[in-house]
């Protein structure tokens, strides 16, 4: 059986959710809290790679704290920093397996890669008729070359609560940009990789996004 390993952040609604909608799919998983293993990480170094071998995919959530604007990988300076330092050690081990980043998890994957995370710029707020955050089911052009989308419309909406988004003008090459929405980047692939990222919540996203949660376990 795959056993899957779900990287948290901080306990709110949407963390609570994926567990959730992961436990209906009854798949073999284990909840990593990245701040307690911030906590115990220097004194399990030399059991680490053992550990995580144990894993067959990985799940980074989304968060409800820690911002993540202009921070980047060997940044030294606060929790956020030692967050997107472990999390690259970690996600390192997952190279050649699937990965899939939620919201957040998105973003620190982009990050991972290069790529830098802002603030929706007002001019979109504008457009899009939202003052901090863009919350709500909001529509989502995906590119359906990718198996990821298999069994999901062209165009559909998904969940979203976040006030962050990768920066359009800094995307490596190495990012394949896969969804679109109105706010810019709603879903990257890393090139030549199983590795994912959505800007919404599949899981609080009804039948399509439940789709879409069950392409990535059938990667």
């Amino acid at each position: 059986m795959k056993k899957y390993l779900i990287i948290t952040f901080y306990k709110c609604s949407r963390t609570t959710k994926l567990i959730s909608v992961l436990i209906d799919f009854k798949i073999e998983f284990e909840i990593l809290n990245i701040l307690d293993f911030l906590k115990l990480y220097k004194k399990c170094t030399k059991n680490i790679k053992t550990y995580f071998n144990n894993f067959n995919r990985l799940i980074i959530s989304g968060s409800c704290k820690y911002e993540l604007n202009n921070k980047y990988v060997g940044c030294k300076t606060g929790t956020v920093c030692d967050i997107i330092n472990v999390v690259n050690k970690i996600y390192k081990l997952f190279t050649n397996k699937p990965v899939l980043g939620i919201c957040y998890g998105m973003e620190i994957l982009g990050i991972l890669h290069g790529s830098k995370v802002i603030n929706i710029p007002k001019t979109i707020k504008n457009i899009m008729n939202i003052s901090k955050s863009n919350i709500g089911n909001k529509m989502v052009e995906v590119n359906k070359k990718y198996k990821i989308f298999n069994r999901i419309k062209s165009k559909t909406k998904f969940n979203h609560t976040h006030k962050k988004i990768l920066d359009i003008k800094k995307i490596p090459k190495k990012i394949n940009i896969i969804a679109t929405s109105d706010y810019g980047i709603a879903g990257i692939k890393i090139n030549k990789k199983r590795h994912y990222g959505f800007q919404f919540h599949p899981e609080s996203s009804k039948k399509q996004g439940l789709k879409l949660i069950k392409n990535f376990l059938e990667l």
